[in-house]
């Protein structure tokens, strides 16, 4: 079992992709799939041969963003098809897309052909404080809590959740910038913060991306999928933030475009265990232009942190959380 962090550096670019090609019959379920990284990624894969399966909310940008990936060279690569209606702030509308898909992807899960990529998110500007139907924090709800929800319906093979180098926010060594991303219980809401730092959308959004980076680790570790990994993307031009729809950053060689980014993603999805092995051991982390693989959480400011044991207590807690929650 492995479960990485695989980290892309735009000043120091890796030839990681080069002679990848998906394995005959791959499926891959993209959600997230109509703009910025979740549309390079499902263009990247379907260039190496793999079938994708769009999921977005809306089924207009849906089917534009299948459109434009079944436009990609080579044109006899598998059809990739757009399954919209997924609505991450509602758990209701999660399993029910979730259905939906299983109806596609029963034979590759059956074959263990199957990859998850949890991509889909939102930005962090504005979503503190509001909540999804069941009422969770809204960053944690959609980024991890549905992911893990889809995880458990599609039972891919593997996973490859989209985190982000903000969740280091959470290994600087003091406070209060620690608290807030590693408490003892990790769905438990916390008293009104003495800070406003803590009790920030920047913190929401990191602490989002640490649990996705912990939930790779648990989900290899208790056997649940053969293989998980997160993907810690660095500033990537996307339309995410409105800074960057007022300027191409990536032309200025200040950010990396999301056609590169995706590299370490492709790797992840496609590559056999074999290459996979050979970048680094079992549990292990790509930082930031860096080809060694490293432990996962091995930061200075998380030394004396034993990611293992909070990966377990991640998908205890969240599976408790999940059982307590009230159908809707």
């Amino acid at each position: 079992m492995v479960a990485c962090v695989l980290q892309w550096d735009v000043l120091a670019p890796q030839a990681l992709t080069n002679g990848l090609a998906a394995e005959r019959g791959l499926t891959v379920v993209v959600t997230g799939a109509n703009s910025g990284l979740g549309l390079a990624s499902a263009r990247a894969l379907r260039g190496v041969g793999a079938t994708v399966i769009l999921g977005c909310r809306s089924e207009e940008r849906c089917a534009a963003a299948a459109a434009l990936v079944n436009a990609d060279e080579p044109r006899d690569a598998p059809t990739a098809r757009a399954v919209a209606g997924l609505e991450l702030s509602s758990l209701k509308s999660v399993r029910r897309w979730a259905r939906r898909v299983r109806g596609l992807t029963r034979r590759a899960a059956r074959r263990g052909k199957l990859v998850l990529v949890a991509n889909a998110g939102m930005p962090n500007n504005g979503a503190h404080g509001k909540t999804t139907d069941e009422g969770l924090q809204l960053l944690t709800g959609c980024m991890y809590i549905s992911h893990h929800v889809l995880v458990k319906a599609l039972q891919p093979t593997r996973v490859v959740h989209a985190s982000s180098d903000t969740h280091h926010l959470c290994s600087l060594p003091l406070p209060p910038l620690v608290s807030p991303c590693l408490s003892d219980d990790f769905f438990k809401p916390g008293a009104p913060s003495p800070t406003a730092l803590e009790s920030s959308d920047l913190m929401d959004y990191s602490r989002s991306k640490l649990l996705l980076t912990l939930h790779a680790r648990a989900m290899a570790e208790n056997g649940f999928v053969s293989r998980a990994y997160a993907v810690s993307y660095p500033w990537v031009q996307t339309n995410i933030q409105p800074f960057m729809r007022a300027l191409d950053w990536s032309r200025l060689g200040l950010m990396a475009s999301a056609a590169t980014a995706v590299a370490p993603l492709l790797v992840a999805c496609v590559a056999s265990a074999e290459r996979l092995d050979q970048l680094g051991p079992n549990g292990g982390v790509f930082l930031s232009g860096q080809l060694e693989l490293r432990q996962a959480l091995d930061l200075p400011g998380f030394r004396g942190l034993n990611a293992s044991s909070l990966a377990r207590s991640l998908w205890r807690d969240t599976e408790s959380l999940l059982a307590a929650l009230p159908e809707k």
